[in-house]
């Protein structure tokens, strides 16, 4: 085996197979040009449809968002109205629970005053010992 480089053939190529392959050919290309593949038409119909099917997508998101929208001001309003009875009731209950009110309907029912004051005792639970 040598160790010897085969010679340099024309242009600086080397001779022997590698040299016989770039004999002939245009080296100031970097790549060999390629066909072009036939690119695939798609139907202008297909496009259509996916237009189509995109635009209608998007109405029904946008009466579904105003159908919600809807809904949320009614049950705004509902929330509205239960305040606004729930602070009624409670001003009525207040006024129910007043002392001075509460007096002066004892007084007219015939209520009066307690003389006496009497405590009795709670009556033993069924079935305990009694005292």
């Amino acid at each position: 085996m040598s160790s010897i480089a085969p010679p340099l053939g024309p242009g600086g190529a080397r001779a022997g197979r590698a040299g016989q392959f770039l004999v002939g050919r245009d080296l100031a290309t970097t790549r060999p040009q390629r066909r072009a593949r036939p690119r695939a038409r798609v139907s202008p119909l297909l496009w259509i449809a996916v237009a189509l099917v995109a635009a209608l997508s998007l109405t029904t998101l946008r009466v579904r968002i105003l159908d919600l929208q809807m809904r949320l001001g009614a049950a705004v309003h509902a929330e509205e109205e239960l305040d606004q009875e729930l602070r009624t009731l409670r001003v009525e209950v207040r006024e129910l629970r007043s002392q001075k009110r509460l007096k002066e309907r004892a007084t007219k029912l015939g209520f009066g005053a307690p003389k006496d004051v009497r405590e009795l005792r709670a009556a033993p639970p069924p079935g305990a010992a009694r005292p």
